[in-house]
């Protein structure tokens, strides 16, 4: 490219990334010769059942995993092509990570759980950098409590404010409601895809749930390793597909 991925706001660009596992003397190919462009700032959810290839896929763009062929483009820069210290600036710098387990410590506060990711970064202050990312989840309130004393909602939103902690361009989050009821998952998921900061941080949300991706505007469907529709929701009129694939 002539002109940046940042300048043409892109946040990745992936070509003909396929990724294929040895297991068992078997070879699994988790992700098939895909190809999908995701705009900076967008909101996505990536459904499909369970070996659909959406996880890997999470991990691929995360930089926790690297592709057996093609090229995964974050901001510019070919993930598949960085050493491993190169990897592990961008993911504690540029990404935040949200799971399925909560992985809070246990006899820590909401905030002392929050100022644990804030350490790294030496944040002056960081009791009161804590209670604000608590706050743009709704958690002010909930901030002396330990995890034992929360529910699993509040307990997943104490760890999206640990993934706030670096301030990343992305917010990667692998089946983030898996523990929770549907009200509750249905709050999260809005919650998710409503980082993205006006279009200034990347969401990417991975889920087996097909119901979620009516909240979604753009909705990545995947099948054996392959993106069946990347297009926008319904309701985002006038966007069109920024996927391809071999499928």
């Amino acid at each position: 490219m002539t002109v940046t991925d940042l300048e043409c706001g892109i946040a990745y660009e992936l070509s003909g990334v396929s990724r294929t596992y040895s297991l068992g003397g078997h070879e699994v190919r988790a992700v098939r010769e895909l190809d999908l462009v995701v705009d900076a700032g967008e909101p996505v959810v990536v459904v499909g059942p369970s070996g659909s290839g959406k996880t890997t896929l999470l991990q691929l763009l995360g930089g926790l995993d690297r592709p057996t062929a093609g090229s995964v483009r974050f901001e510019g820069r070919d993930l598949a092509q960085m050493r491993d210290r190169e990897l592990s600036g961008l993911r504690l710098q540029t990404f935040g990570f949200v799971f399925q387990q909560f992985n809070l410590i246990p006899t820590l506060t909401a905030a002392q759980n929050v100022e644990v990711a804030l350490a790294p970064r030496g944040v002056s202050h960081r009791r009161d950098a804590a209670i604000r990312l608590l706050d743009s989840v709704g958690l002010a309130s909930r901030a002396d409590h330990v995890p034992g004393r929360l529910s699993g909602g509040e307990q997943q939103r104490v760890a999206i404010a640990r993934a706030l902690a670096n301030e990343p361009h992305v917010l990667l989050a692998d089946e983030p409601t898996g523990n929770l009821d549907s009200e509750t998952g249905a709050e999260i998921i809005d919650l998710l895809l409503g980082l993205t900061g006006d279009g200034k941080r990347t969401v990417v949300v991975v889920t087996h749930d097909a119901g979620i991706a009516a909240r979604a505007r753009r909705v990545i469907r995947m099948q054996d390793g392959r993106v069946l529709d990347g297009s926008a929701d319904a309701q985002a009129v006038g966007t069109g597909s920024r996927t391809g694939g071999s499928g």
